[in-house]
């Protein structure tokens, strides 16, 4: 059972299974969790690490001294960790914490079925995160070892979840992450790469549309610039940063996600809000969220805003998606399956292929005592 009555959860990759904006799911996801597992699916809502998105060659030179040869799972490329990626694991949870403060005007949603009795308060827990104090939420914890899928180094990482209202009732999802070197880890290595994101789908006319589409969507992104990708390996950016040929050049301009035609726009870049490498922390968490993207439902007349404190974001309008119908079973209703551009992500994130490029590497570079932290929220509500 997830902790929200509303927002729902699983411990398979600590994975975002349901976003309810006025009683709608508005996120492609399976009825069961056992689904996530047995069917077909392109990261439908997972925490996805070691890394984000690609690192070019599977190859990272020169850290700790010598280079690193990772697990090619994106033809030449690792992609979203390597074959067994954090999205494809079970995560320890859900568990309860207390955890920050909302900003002003959102209100707590307390999580619903832990113990909330004695032992449950005071000091905090730090195998959980909980602070003892602050808000109330659910999470995650994972920990990988020292040459998982190629990578140095024994980490642990946590997704905290927190639901809030609006002032104007709007739902809100907090999502913060944090990554440190694993206790007691003895092994030669001194530093490490990492990165963490959720990797959601979302539509919000899913009521409205059958089959899924993401026709009669119109979005904004605050940035037109982008990374631009290499003609020679695909998926892997050039360093060149560049206006995106298929979003407005005047940043938060709306345009729909289907062309004059009815296709939809093939976008699957990394959009740039701070283009000064140097100046991005390991650490995001202290910084002001920013605005990433919006969505809103034509149809439905639904509406999500994506914000994070991380530099960079993917917008993916799900155009590879390929996901089969899946048979009535284990409790579960069958479903038709969800095909190209039927979902759009907005992922957080450090630049694609950072851990890869020296000159970049410093915002995912982890070292003993080192934190990575990042923090997303997510606002719903209908017009």
């Amino acid at each position: 059972m997830s902790p929200s009555q509303t927002i729902k959860t699983i411990p398979r990759g600590a994975s975002l299974q349901s976003l309810p904006i006025n009683g709608q799911n508005i996120t492609l996801s399976f009825p069961h969790p056992s689904l996530y597992s047995t069917h077909p699916h392109p990261h439908f809502g997972e925490t996805i690490g070691r890394t984000t998105n690609r690192i070019a060659h599977a190859q990272i030179k020169n850290l700790n001294g010598r280079d690193y040869q990772l697990f090619a799972n994106n033809g030449p490329n690792n992609l979203h960790g390597g074959k067994v990626g954090w999205g494809a694991r079970e995560w320890t949870g859900p568990f309860f914490v207390r955890r920050g403060r909302w900003d002003k005007g959102i209100v707590g949603v307390r999580p619903d079925g832990f113990d909330m009795g004695a032992g449950k308060r005071g000091d905090g827990d730090k195998e959980t995160g909980d602070q003892g104090e602050g808000r109330e939420g659910w999470g995650y914890s994972i920990e990988s070892e020292d040459g998982e899928e190629g990578f140095p180094g024994a980490v642990k990482a946590w997704a905290w979840y927190f639901e809030g209202r609006g002032e104007k009732g709007e739902v809100v999802l907090d999502i913060e992450y944090e990554i440190r070197w694993k206790e007691g880890y003895e092994g030669e290595a001194t530093e490490t790469v990492i990165g963490i994101t959720n990797h959601a789908y979302f539509n919000l006319n899913l009521a409205q549309s059958t089959p899924a589409t993401l026709a009669d969507h119109t979005a904004t992104i605050s940035t037109p610039t982008h990374q631009t990708l290499r003609p020679d390996l695909p998926g892997i950016p050039t360093g060149t940063l560049t206006p995106h040929p298929e979003v407005p050049s005047s940043p938060n301009t709306p345009f729909p996600l289907s062309t004059p035609s009815g296709s939809i726009r093939p976008i699957d870049d990394c959009f740039i809000l701070n283009s000064t490498p140097s100046s991005i922390p390991l650490d995001t968490r202290p910084l002001e969220l920013q605005t990433l993207a919006t969505l809103h439902g034509d149809k439905s007349g639904l509406n999500l805003r994506v914000e994070s404190t991380e530099p960079a974001f993917q917008f993916y309008t799900g155009i590879t998606v390929d996901v089969p119908a899946w048979d009535a079973g284990e409790g579960r209703d069958g479903g038709q399956g969800f095909g190209g551009g039927s979902g759009v992500c907005v992922e957080p994130s450090r630049y694609v292929n950072a851990a890869g490029s020296e000159e970049w590497r410093g915002m995912c570079l982890l070292k003993r005592a080192g934190v990575f932290g990042a923090r997303s929220r997510y606002w719903g509500w209908k017009d």
